[in-house]
């Protein structure tokens, strides 16, 4: 991100392109350094870990975005969250995905999940929502996701300032 930033401080143009190529490059090399860790860490044939399956819906969606999210992880999450609300919590993070890289047009998503409440923040850099979005049963789906588990999803835009979608669900077991 620190080298990104210096993209705007240059004055030329193909310093500016290079630096911005080198960003490129290690953003695939920490894909590949993800992967390899997870690929590390599950048995084969095993049950995925909840941060495999994180990891996997970012991959998947890394070619539809042009880049690839980041992604951070504060709380054992794999012991955390039970098994039938994982599903809903990859649904949500798929969905959020999916609207950064049809309707943001950002350059950045930030993924955070944690706490003892499980929390899924999911923050682009893009355009913001339109104030008359064509459909909006997507976000609705995010809701009803979170309020079948007793939780809540709010979601912060703003026009040239990106959007937050923030989807909150207690744990029984925390």
């Amino acid at each position: 991100m620190g080298l990104q930033g210096l993209t705007r401080l240059v004055a030329k143009p193909e310093v500016s392109k290079r630096i911005t190529g080198f960003v490129k490059e290690l953003d695939q090399t920490i894909g590949e350094i993800r992967r390899s860790i997870l690929s590390l860490q599950e048995a084969p044939g095993g049950p995925a870990s909840l941060r495999g399956e994180l990891l996997r819906v970012i991959q998947e969606a890394t070619s539809q975005l042009g880049f690839e999210p980041t992604l951070s992880i504060d709380g054992p999450v794999d012991s955390l969250v039970p098994d039938d609300v994982r599903p809903d919590v990859l649904a949500t993070l798929r969905e959020s995905l999916s609207n950064a890289a049809r309707h943001a047009d950002a350059h950045s998503v930030r993924i955070t999940v944690a706490g003892t409440r499980l929390q899924l923040a999911v923050q682009d850099d893009g355009k913001g929502l339109p104030s008359r979005p064509p459909s909006r049963d997507g976000l609705a789906d995010l809701s009803e996701r979170a309020a079948r588990w007793g939780g809540t999803c709010d979601i912060d835009s703003a026009p040239s300032r990106g959007t937050a979608i923030t989807w909150t669900v207690p744990l029984v077991n925390a």
